[in-house]
């Protein structure tokens, strides 16, 4: 049988803990049994089967309000009376498995676990995680990311005649997102061709950070302190995804377009500077 402990005490945030943990994969730090109890733990609670499935559509929604269980007490009594086997794997890899605890435990015990497995990570690897930092921090700021859309490429369009010329259905021939979804396919495909080279934009950042730390105007190292400070709490309790950064996306475009707007200002005084040396003193 697998005891998981209950604290007594609930969380705000009861789905934070599984993406510290990921964090630290992304990072390449192991998530293996020897790092501790609650990693075993965890490793022993993915190998279970679950006894209901559960429901990640909008019908499931209001369990979110529940910090405890999602199934009743006997269910969570069999689910945990359970055997683990001879197959529990030495590493944890698989965030697939996130369904049954969070499901027979309860958002805010599975949460709880999550984070004694980080606590162990980093104790166990606290060197190569400081490492990680440099380099994650430098990837989060030049992440050309997809907004979670998929290439046209791997699009399938097709006429219907019930909607205007332009329009298509569309199916996703890699994933779920599309499935005979209605869409205008002409900016998705001008999308998918030129994202990845309006993506090399964003290589400017770094440049334009050491441009804003000397600039006088409050704005830009303003921005740049948000955007280095978020940049580095990302890089220690959260992994790489578009949503966590969304908010700070504008200040992107403020830095890299100001860096730019100046250089060309800079730029077309130099005619008239030259012009200006080479006029005979009167």
């Amino acid at each position: 049988m697998i005891h998981v402990p209950s604290t007594g005490t609930y969380r705000l945030n009861c789905v934070g803990g599984w993406t510290v943990v990921a964090t630290f994969q992304y990072a390449g730090i192991p998530i293996h049994q020897e790092n501790g109890v609650a990693t075993s733990r965890l490793l022993q609670l993915s190998t279970l089967p679950p006894l209901e499935t559960a429901d990640w559509t909008r019908a499931s929604y209001s369990n979110w309000q529940r910090p405890g269980p999602w199934v009743s007490d006997e269910v969570q009594s069999k689910f945990l009376a359970q055997a683990a086997g001879d197959n529990v794997p030495r590493t944890y890899d698989d965030m697939s498995s996130l369904g049954a605890p969070f499901c027979h435990l309860g958002p805010c015990e599975t949460d709880s676990l999550f984070f004694e497995v980080a606590f162990e990570a980093l104790a166990a690897h606290p060197l190569q995680f400081a490492q990680s930092l440099p380099a994650k921090m430098f990837a989060m700021l030049t992440w050309r990311d997809a907004w979670y859309l998929p290439d046209s490429h791997w699009m399938e369009f097709r006429e219907d005649d019930s909607q205007p010329a332009m329009l298509k259905r569309a199916w996703n021939q890699q994933g779920d997102n599309y499935n005979g979804a209605i869409v205008w396919p002409l900016p998705m495909v001008v999308y998918s061709n030129v994202r990845d080279s309006l993506g090399l934009i964003k290589l400017l950042i770094v440049p334009a950070l050491l441009w804003a730390c000397l600039n006088r105007r409050w704005i830009y190292p303003g921005a740049t302190a948000i955007l280095l400070a978020w940049v580095f709490e990302t890089a220690l309790i959260h992994y790489l995804e578009a949503r966590i950064q969304a908010p700070l996306w504008p200040l992107w475009p403020l830095l890299i377009g100001g860096m730019l707007a100046d250089l060309w200002q800079r730029l077309s005084a130099l005619p008239g500077a030259r012009r200006e040396s080479a006029r005979p003193s009167r």
